[in-house]
């Protein structure tokens, strides 16, 4: 895994805040890794929506303990509920904001603990959505976010998402934290 310490600041000062971390290709899978299991030592409930890679994937990532952890599995194009395992949710597809909302909220009410809720990939969500309907789930689900006090830790690529998206985006955002230019001489 590559030296993803760089994260240390975005990780330290999201607590309650919605936050976007904006990375180049070459860094985002071990740097999402990264972010997941420094936060899965939080007391607190962690709740990923995976929308680039299946339940079982991301769980091959983590490190550290689980019980904490529900996965919001929007990559496996299941539909239903995994009997086998209570904190794997299924929302169809990245364009299903419904389903991923409602297994969001399944998760966090199911500890009494404060939530820290991580996405995997904003891009996904853009090429999904209209940027109508896009540009009003985040507009929603971060004011939520901040009534809630959760935190919120939104990750993507400069390249996976419109430039113009991005910085409409960018103004539902607490923090963002842009670390696209780091290691881009190894990313070519």
């Amino acid at each position: 895994m590559a030296n993803n310490s760089f994260l240390d600041e975005a990780l330290a000062k999201t607590a309650e805040k919605v936050s976007l971390v904006i990375l180049n290709q070459k860094q985002v899978k071990d740097s999402i890794a990264y972010a997941l299991n420094e936060l899965l030592e939080e007391d607190a409930t962690i709740v990923f929506v995976s929308l680039t890679r299946t339940a079982e994937a991301v769980l091959k990532d983590v490190k550290a303990k689980k019980n904490n952890l529900y996965i919001i599995d929007a990559f496996s194009n299941e539909g239903d509920q995994d009997e086998k395992n209570e904190k794997i949710i299924y929302a169809d597809t990245p364009s299903n904001l419904t389903g991923i909302q409602i297994g969001i909220e399944k998760a966090q009410h199911a500890s009494d603990d404060k939530n820290i809720i991580i996405f995997d990939s904003l891009g996904v969500l853009s090429v999904y959505n209209d940027k109508k309907m896009f540009g009003k789930f985040l507009y929603l689900f971060s004011n939520k976010a901040r009534l809630d006090k959760n935190t919120c830790l939104f990750f993507t690529t400069k390249d996976s998402i419109e430039e113009n998206a991005l910085e409409s985006a960018k103004q539902f955002f607490d923090k963002v934290f842009d670390y696209s230019a780091l290691y881009t001489a190894s990313a070519e």
